[in-house]
């Protein structure tokens, strides 16, 4: 088991009476099915069926939900949801205190197996919820953090691997949900019913022709930015970065430039993407 710090995630609490009835509305997944300590991986989307921001929505409470997301993404997220409280009673807790994520099953979880993604514990005094079941990943709200952590960039490589990007502010509002492989992770319920950017959402899965997909590059640079764009060799934008480090990429990209090496040439750097097939 390794405790990992994670700088780049972060949660705010969305709470009042009408909570559950605003977030509903707001969200691809099925919030009314959530009950305390449990939670759901979801998006938030605009009237165009864009992505804003996404992560794990978690009830803590009756009238009381916590949403765990890119950090530096929670204010455009908040302005969003802001735009559509009108007179819904409620409210944004920003002093949720940060989270340190734990990779590995702890031992005394064993009774709990099979563990599911959303699922919520309290041991010692201290709130656990299973980010993700298959590594298993642990995101962990402890009174006292451990004096030694990993960097976060050991919980980013298992995103990457997973495919599983978190919309950033530098992503947010461009990709569809399908763009970002959150049909395949099933963080969309196709049978809730309304909400926000929903139809665009379901006529991209009926009717929708697929022309890109996500895959893994290798590369050079350590980490490249987010959001830059991918090139062919006839120097057309052919991808974009959703996730990097550890020089490797995750890349939305067009699926007949899928078996090239692509390059990237952005503010003075330059470096050559070759596919790479991560197990």
């Amino acid at each position: 088991m390794s405790y990992v710090a994670l700088e780049a995630v972060h949660g705010f609490d969305i709470l009042g009476e009408d909570a559950q009835t605003f977030l509903q509305g707001l969200t691809t997944q099925n919030v009314r099915s959530l009950v305390p300590n449990h939670g759901q991986h979801t998006a938030f989307c605009n009237q165009k069926g864009r992505v804003i921001g996404a992560g794990l929505l978690f009830q803590i409470e009756e009238n009381r939900y916590r949403f765990v997301t890119a950090r530096n993404n929670i204010s455009t997220l908040q302005s969003h949801l802001i735009h559509y409280r009108l007179r819904a009673k409620v409210n944004f807790d920003n002093t949720t205190p940060s989270c340190i994520g734990m990779i590995g099953m702890p031992k005394t979880f064993s009774k709990h197996n099979p563990i599911k993604s959303g699922q919520g514990f309290e041991l010692d005094n201290t709130s656990w919820v299973c980010w993700e079941a298959n590594t298993p990943r642990f995101l962990v709200w402890p009174p006292t953090p451990p004096s030694s952590m990993e960097s976060d960039d050991f919980w980013t490589w298992l995103d990457l691997q997973q495919k599983t990007p978190l919309v950033t502010e530098v992503l947010s509002g461009h990709f569809t949900p399908h763009a970002l492989g959150y049909r395949d992770l099933g963080w969309i319920a196709f049978n809730k019913g309304c909400y926000l950017g929903q139809e665009i959402v379901s006529r991209t899965e009926h009717l929708g022709k697929v022309k890109k997909t996500l895959a893994h590059y290798q590369h050079n640079t350590n980490a490249l930015p987010q959001g830059i764009n991918c090139l062919d060799e006839n120097e057309q934008n052919v991808g974009t970065i959703l996730l990097s480090c550890q020089q490797h990429s995750l890349v939305h990209v067009d699926i007949s430039a899928l078996a090239k090496s692509l390059h990237v040439n952005h503010n003075n750097l330059v470096d050559t993407l070759t596919p790479k097939t991560l197990d």
